[in-house]
């Protein structure tokens, strides 16, 4: 579970800046069975995730929409080990575009992220720490209707690929 502390400043009608501040909660159980032999765990944590800050420049502004440049800035904030962060700085670069067409108001956005460091795990089986991924690509599209004055509705789809992500191999 997260609970995040957003806050968002438009300093002018071409650029804004905002920071997400999360506060996460994690509960994990697991039972994992081999042949007879049974493993059960279960692990609970809470802390500070990783703080995101974030800057948006519009390029070309078009009625209530238009396209800008993001940038996100996520600070290895979270505690890695308790899995409420990644332990590793990321840097996502997007492009974003926006528009209006009656009622309907279409969204997208595309952009690559920077890894300062692979993201690493703990494999049990060669009990060693490995390299688990690193940069990545995400991607955002959803539109938005007014259906009538007391009812808006939203859809949306996103997605992450992790390149080189980690794989399990016995």
């Amino acid at each position: 579970d997260s609970f995040v502390i957003f806050g968002n400043l438009a300093l002018n009608r071409w650029f804004d800046m905002s920071v997400a501040v999360p506060l996460v909660s994690l509960q994990l159980d697991g039972v994992h069975q081999i042949s007879d032999q049974i493993a059960e765990g279960s692990a609970s944590e809470a802390g500070l995730g990783d703080i995101a800050l974030r800057g948006k420049i519009r390029l070309y502004a078009n009625n209530q929409g238009g396209a800008a440049l993001g940038v996100d800035l996520r600070l290895p904030t979270g505690d890695p080990q308790a899995m409420l962060g990644a332990g590793v700085t990321r840097t996502l670069v997007s492009g974003i575009w926006s528009g209006t067409a009656g009622r309907f108001s279409p969204h997208a956005s595309f952009g690559f992220e920077y890894w300062s460091d692979p993201f690493q795990i703990y494999d049990p089986l060669q009990q060693a720490t490995v390299d688990a991924g690193r940069h990545g690509v995400a991607y955002d599209a959803g539109v938005e209707w007014v259906a009538t004055n007391l009812l808006t509705i939203n859809g949306e789809l996103t997605g992450r690929t992790l390149h080189n992500g980690g794989r399990l191999t016995y």
